[in-house]
């Protein structure tokens, strides 16, 4: 991973908080977002519960598997509120890539 990347974990499980410190470990800034109920602190990530706080600061952004849990809603079991999924990629216009679990090909980066 090189240094100087910014990922941006929004939604998911606690699947993406793990997969999320393995992207910290090699030298990644670490974002986690829709996450203001998971209760735990994690090395090498920082929380943010703003989404317009985090999301448009990535250079790749990680969306859970799935990526939605239908109705246009991110798959964010930690968030406390529901997170709109044209908002996230709204916000995500500068990000270079964008995966999730499932996600439409249209959607992809």
């Amino acid at each position: 991973m090189q240094e100087g990347v910014t990922l941006v974990f929004a939604g998911g499980d606690r699947r993406m908080v793990t997969a999320a410190r393995s992207f910290a470990a090699e030298g990644a800034t670490v974002l986690m977002t829709g996450f203001d109920r998971y209760g735990q602190s994690a090395p090498g990530l920082q929380f943010v519960h703003q989404l317009q706080r985090a999301i448009p600061r990535a250079d790749g952004l990680i969306l859970p598997l799935p990526y939605t849990q239908g109705g246009g809603i991110l798959n964010a079991p930690f968030s406390e509120k529901q997170i709109l999924l044209d908002t996230v990629f709204r916000l995500a216009d500068k990000a270079k890539v964008i995966c999730g679990g499932m996600l439409p090909e249209e959607d992809e980066r």
